[in-house]
């Protein structure tokens, strides 16, 4: 096992840091993100407790083979598949499949991942059947119990804060968690979250597709509503709820993390090509944009910071 733990804010060097995940991180307010964060894993087994701050939209999919549980904690509200959920849920991420997560400001989170052979034996051991409205593949939202919310947190703190050296004891804590997870699952009440699929979040959906799908156009907003067919006011109203921002915020946010990004693993192209590429043709009013959203001009992009985290092997 392997220990990750440490303060960011640099949002590229946390998204290199992140392990068992393949994931993008788009940050939607303005140079504001922070994280901490703590992880133990290995390729069959992790837990994660992740605090950022920051509008951030992570897009992505956890690695093959696990299933993952998360916990909001702390009032924390997440946009999760066009629904808003927070403390009292617990989360099965899709297996296999894509995901995407708007987190507000100062969100905290408790993520668990499975290698998914462990966790079925388990349950089958345990002599627990496995629920197939549940363990379908898709993403699920379950109403979590308040005491069993407060052990298994405290759980979780434990492991993290154990010395694990010792084999058989990680392999017990591995056990445990897994199985309080599997003995609520069988006595879980099957009411869920319904994911709400209403008119503007497909709309909001389908326009935040055009964008990405289409980098080197720059959208207005009456275009976007002629291609998604809502009225301005709809899809007003949809952004706001799911990013906190309007469309022309997160428009731009978009193409300023795209330039950001570009800056960043790119040296053969200059600044102002990149620029270019995005639609920012007036560079001093670009590096001002820039530096309002990130903290730094684009030229100091290059220079990597060093990447201020301990990383301990067990």
């Amino acid at each position: 096992m392997q220990t990750i733990k440490g303060h960011f804010t640099d949002i590229d060097i946390y998204n290199e840091t992140i392990k068992n995940w393949d994931l993008s991180f788009k940050l939607l307010s303005k140079n504001d993100f922070s994280a901490d964060l703590h992880m133990i894993y290995d390729d069959n087994f992790s837990v994660v407790r992740e605090r950022l701050t920051g509008k951030i939209d992570q897009k992505g999919s956890a690695q093959k083979g696990l299933i993952v549980f998360a916990i909001p904690v702390n009032k924390t509200r997440l946009y999760w598949f066009d629904k808003i959920i927070g403390n009292g849920t617990l989360v099965i991420f899709p297996i296999e499949n894509n995901f995407e997560v708007i987190s507000n400001t100062n969100s905290e989170v408790y993520v668990v991942s499975i290698n998914e052979n462990y966790f079925f034996d388990t349950m089958r051991k345990a002599g627990v059947e496995k629920n197939d409205k549940i363990f379908n593949g898709n993403p699920q939202e379950l109403f979590l119990n308040k005491d069993f919310a407060s052990r298994f947190i405290n759980l979780l703190d434990y492991y993290l804060n154990t010395n694990l050296k010792n084999e058989k004891k990680n392999k017990a804590l591995i056990y445990s968690i897994t199985y309080s997870l599997v003995k609520y699952l069988k006595n879980v009440d099957q009411k869920k979250i319904e994911i709400q699929q209403r008119k503007k979040h497909l709309a909001v959906k389908k326009a935040v597709e055009l964008i990405n799908n289409n980098v080197n156009q720059l959208f207005s907003i009456p275009q976007l509503c002629a291609l998604v067919g809502v009225s301005e006011r709809t899809l007003l109203s949809a952004f706001k709820e799911k990013y906190q921002v309007s469309p022309s915020v997160y428009i731009k946010a978009f193409r300023l993390n795209k330039v950001k990004q570009e800056i960043y693993n790119t040296q053969t192209k200059t600044i102002s090509e990149i620029a270019g590429k995005y639609h920012f043709w007036h560079m001093g009013q670009f590096a001002k944009d820039f530096k309002k959203q990130f903290g730094i001009l684009p030229s100091e992009v290059r220079t990597k910071p060093e990447i201020s985290t301990k990383t301990i092997i067990i």
